[in-house]
């Protein structure tokens, strides 16, 4: 054989090689379309089941659903979604919320007495719509029962706006 047709054969080789690793890389952009438009209509899922997570970018919801079975990992995110909490106080295992914590340090203990509120196996978007249910709920209590106390004060002494109102001046 010629060397001319030998280098022929040669080129012909590294051109199909090329044209085989092109091909390649077309189909692996594809499927990377794919999932990454599977990872978006996930991330809207997710959204729209607890819309609190549109506050989150796309790369902060992708670490929120990371750690969603360890609700601790997601303790520092929940300022975006709720501005009065810093943090949270979790039984020592991380299954069970005792209390919120504000930015202040004070403590907004849930669920009944010492109860605190169940976040184990579930996702984060169901616990966290629980998390804002019992937080309000627990503030009602609070401000109900500060009504009733401060409503037997008034029976007895002064009116309740010269106590509660700052005077206007």
């Amino acid at each position: 054989m010629s060397r001319s047709f030998m280098d022929h054969n040669k080129a012909i080789d590294i051109a199909e090689e090329k044209v085989f690793k092109l091909q390649d890389l077309r189909k692996t952009i594809e499927e990377f379309l794919k999932i990454e438009k599977s990872l978006n209509d996930f991330i809207k899922e997710k959204r729209l089941k607890f819309p609190r997570f549109y506050f989150f970018s796309d790369d902060e919801m992708i670490e929120v659903l990371m750690f969603a079975s360890q609700p601790g990992k997601i303790s520092p995110y929940l300022k975006k979604c709720f501005e009065a909490i810093d943090n949270l106080r979790f039984e020592a295992d991380y299954t069970i919320i005792m209390a919120i914590v504000s930015p202040q340090k004070e403590e907004l203990t849930l669920g009944l007495g010492d109860a605190g509120l169940s976040v184990g196996g579930q996702p984060v978007e169901n616990w966290l719509k629980s998390l804002e249910v019992e937080m309000k709920d627990q503030i009602k209590k609070r401000i109900k029962k500060f009504y009733l106390a401060t409503s037997k004060y008034e029976e007895n002494n002064e009116k309740r706006s010269e106590y509660i109102l700052y005077p206007i001046s």
